[in-house]
């Protein structure tokens, strides 16, 4: 049988996990020698609050929350706590986060500016930036798919 996919990642616990097309997500894991396949399927209606959080990127920010991931696209809603920070990176997504509570000084290339409720910042793809969270903040962040990437696996330093 032959399957395109967009995503596919490894998880803790040498578990895989690929995205075959916008309804089914496949979890291949390898146990005692033996490949076990387990299909989820999903609908195309979500609430967040049913949904399973995830850390976004641990090593980076300590931002977490549920994400609906698409073909194309990924929106999350993502909470991070007041004092954190993201660390300076780039990433190849172009990428959208609207404030819909709390504050945070974002830098994106040289440009710094502090947003709150109703604020939104455009992150063009590969542009370094960092974010301090100076309130506990809630954003619904947006972000291209892009191709053979995962955040999950990225590396950002220099």
């Amino acid at each position: 049988m032959y399957f395109s996919y967009t995503n596919i990642w490894l998880t803790k616990g040498g578990e895989h996990v690929i995205n075959f097309h916008r309804w089914s997500v496949y979890h291949v894991r390898l146990e005692n020698g033996k490949l076990g396949v387990e299909r989820e399927d999903h609908m195309p209606f979500f609430k967040w609050s049913e949904m399973k959080p995830d850390f976004i990127t641990p090593s980076y920010s300590q931002a977490h929350g549920p994400a609906v991931k698409g073909e194309k696209i990924e929106v999350a809603l993502i909470h991070y706590p007041a004092g954190t920070i993201a660390k300076p990176h780039a990433h190849p997504n172009e990428q959208v986060q609207v404030v819909m509570k709390g504050k945070a000084r974002y830098r994106v290339g040289k440009e710094e500016k502090t947003l709150g409720p109703g604020e939104a910042v455009l992150i063009p793809a590969n542009m370094e930036h960092e974010v301090e969270i100076l309130e506990d903040m809630e954003v619904i962040n947006c972000k291209d798919a892009v191709a053979g990437w995962s955040v999950y696996h990225a590396r950002w330093e220099k």
